[in-house]
Formats: structure tokens, C-alpha cells, sequence
């Protein structure tokens, strides 16, 4: 298995502003990739987390979808994060897996915050994500799903081996 070069990067967001945020990001970004597998960004990178999704949700082939594609090419790079997206006018906290060849994979964040509300406004995803990276197999998980066990453990697939393993 080969080493795993990961690049998280947490960073103070322009609340509600997708453009500035992809700005800010993408500095970074192609300050100090160079030499990562994997850059993480902020859970809802583009926003911060808004209470009005339909606001700022944005469709498979909106502008952070194709920004995200644009830099992981040019940085030569997997790029991941979570921003609102807009499903036929459904709104989920999708985190995208997006690799250097623009290919991409979704993953919906299953576990929504009730106590904060978010229930109201976010649908909860219902598939996991399992990405291979150098070797290496990911399920990458958006916030509070990690608090819930059952849904991070490993899976048996239909012939007895783990998929997460």
C-alpha cells in the first residue's frame, strides 16, 4: 500500500458567500497541495452552514462542482468537501470526491442535526461511500454521522469479505 499525502484545511468561511470562499479556497489550495493525495476542505466550504438551502444549494453542474474539477486537474489532486446541493428541489449536504481527472463520487450526509433544526431544510442521504485512493479505502463521512457506529463499521459485500477494509 503507498503512502497517503493528506492536506486538511480548515479555514475561517465568508459566511453565505460561495464566491469568496472559492477564492480563499483555491489559494490555498494551490499554495500547498502540491505534493498531497488528498485535499479535505470545510464541512459546507462555500457557505458556512446557512438555514436556507434553497438560497444556496447548487445543481450537479453548478459552479463549485465545475470549480472543484478545474482545480483538482490543475493541482493534481483528489479535492473533497461538502457544499448544499440541489437535487430536483430536494437539499442535501453532499460532500463531493472529486479526482484529478474530473471524475467524481457523491456522498449525501446521512445524519442530520435535529437539535439545530436541520431536519427542516436538509434530506438525509441514505449510501454509504467507499473511494480507493493509493490502495487505500476511504468512507468518507460528513460531521455528525461519526457519532452513530453502525453506520461507519465495516460491511460484509455479497461474497463475505469487508468492504471497508
Amino acid at each position: 500500500m503507498q503512502d497517503l499525502r493528506i492536506l486538511g484545511l480548515q479555514t475561517e468561511l465568508a459566511w453565505e458567500n460561495p464566491a469568496k470562499n472559492r477564492e480563499l479556497l483555491e489559494v490555498k489550495i494551490l499554495n500547498h497541495a502540491a505534493g498531497h493525495d488528498l485535499v479535505i476542505l470545510p464541512e459546507t466550504f462555500t457557505t458556512g452552514f446557512p438555514v436556507e438551502p434553497e438560497k444556496f444549494a447548487e445543481k450537479e453542474d453548478g459552479k463549485t462542482m465545475q470549480w472543484m474539477a478545474v482545480l483538482a486537474s490543475k493541482a493534481q489532486t483528489t479535492i473533497t468537501g461538502s457544499f448544499l446541493m440541489n437535487f430536483d428541489g430536494k437539499y442535501a449536504n453532499t460532500l463531493v470526491w472529486m479526482r484529478p481527472d474530473k471524475t467524481f463520487e457523491l456522498y449525501q450526509k446521512r445524519h442530520v442535526f435535529r437539535m439545530g433544526g436541520e431536519h427542516e431544510h436538509i434530506q438525509p442521504g441514505e449510501k454509504q461511500l467507499i473511494v480507493e485512493l493509493n490502495g487505500w479505502k476511504i468512507k468518507p463521512m460528513i460531521c455528525y454521522d461519526l457519532r452513530f457506529p453502525v453506520w461507519c463499521k465495516n460491511r460484509l459485500d455479497k461474497d463475505g469479505k469487508f468492504e471497508y477494509d
